[in-house]
């Protein structure tokens, strides 16, 4: 979701979490803030996979 652009030279903060933990599979959720206001939020799906433990 992009609520509202970016402004170019100033900081962000960004997230990220886990929401659910249904092992093996996890719903991520992350946020981007800019001036304290939510400017870019996701969420996906990962699952772990044993050739990469």
């Amino acid at each position: 979701m992009f609520p509202t652009d970016l402004k170019t030279g100033l900081a962000v903060e960004l997230r990220a979490w886990i929401e659910k933990d249904f092992a093996p599979l996890y719903l991520l959720r992350s946020e981007l803030k800019q001036e304290g206001e939510v400017k870019v939020s996701a969420e996906a799906k990962f699952m772990k996979s044993e050739a990469f433990s």
